[in-house]
């Protein structure tokens, strides 16, 4: 393998493992928004006093604790096994996870960079963010990518390849 497919496939793999923690993220907020609401709403059916609606708080980060860290792993674990990603997501953060898969596949930690932030919460998750780097979408990069070898190649002709 090359070093333009390892450092394809290592940007594809953190971006499945961004979505993933997303993914996951936004189905534990999703719990917790509706048992918080079903709860304010029984607090509303207990008080006899109305107050005034006052504007909802933002977000907070949510800190799970390492069993329910787990129970999720394990909820996950055989669609992650077939796409042969085994890590310890429970106990590591993201850049840790994006590093060890860099590590298994001999990329240079300082090759890939990315920025994750909630919306939300304003929580952000990055690795090399304040490398400059060209951005690159999993669809744009190795488009780009046949479009440099094609060049180079020389077998670029007008607008085809």
């Amino acid at each position: 393998m090359n070093k333009k497919q390892s450092v394809i496939l290592g940007i594809c793999i953190a971006l499945a493992i961004i979505c993933l923690a997303f993914v996951l993220q936004s189905k534990h907020v999703m719990k917790q928004s509706f048992f918080n609401n079903h709860s304010m709403g029984q607090r509303k059916k207990n008080s006899s006093a109305k107050t005034p609606e006052s504007s909802e708080p933002a977000p907070q980060v949510i800190e799970k604790t390492a069993e329910e860290k787990q129970a999720i792993v394990d909820v996950d674990a055989a669609r992650m096994d077939a796409l042969g990603l085994h890590y310890d997501y429970a106990n590591l953060t993201l850049p840790q996870v994006v590093q060890t898969y860099m590590d298994e596949r001999g990329i240079d930690h300082s090759n890939i960079a990315f920025s994750y932030k909630n919306t939300k919460t304003n929580e952000v998750i990055a690795m090399n963010e304040t490398q400059p780097m060209t951005a690159g979408s999993t669809y744009k990069l190795p488009l780009n990518m046949l479009a440099v070898d094609a060049v180079k190649k020389k077998t670029l002709n007008g607008y085809s390849l």
